[in-house]
């Protein structure tokens, strides 16, 4: 299918301005990490909010991946989901495994987004913080 001269092969965003501190998901995957977050029964409410930052911080940064490493990109956004269950269900193994495979899941896509790397780290330590 083509629109405007670009074929269509998936789900296409044109979107322009200024999206500074918008929070935006691609298709959606990351519409339950706050909900989760905020039921998880560890830490207090500031850790919550600081983890809430994180995680948009991070939002930003998988929108902004080329749409030719959304696959990847796409891939990020479920494990931070299955972190966020975890965290959630109180589940501190859980949530070692899901960091160390979120923390693998980011690592290709430092090439185009350093600053995935950087927030993910950053989420990671905060959640281990929560359950200590």
């Amino acid at each position: 299918k083509s629109v405007g001269g670009d074929e269509i092969r998936g789900s296409k965003y044109v979107m322009s301005g200024n999206f500074q501190g918008a929070v935006l998901n691609i298709e959606s995957h990351l519409s339950n990490v706050t909900q989760a977050i905020v039921a998880a029964p560890v830490g207090d409410a500031v850790q919550r909010a600081d983890l809430n930052s994180l995680i948009a911080a991070l939002q930003a940064e998988i929108v902004a991946v080329p749409p030719t490493r959304a696959a990847e990109a796409e891939a990020l956004a479920a494990r931070l989901e299955r972190m966020t269950a975890a965290l959630a269900e109180g589940d501190t193994a859980l949530v070692g495994i899901s960091g160390a495979a979120l923390e693998r899941a980011a690592a290709p896509l430092a090439d185009v987004r350093p600053g995935i790397s950087v927030v993910v780290g950053q989420i990671t330590a905060a959640m281990r913080r929560m359950l200590d």
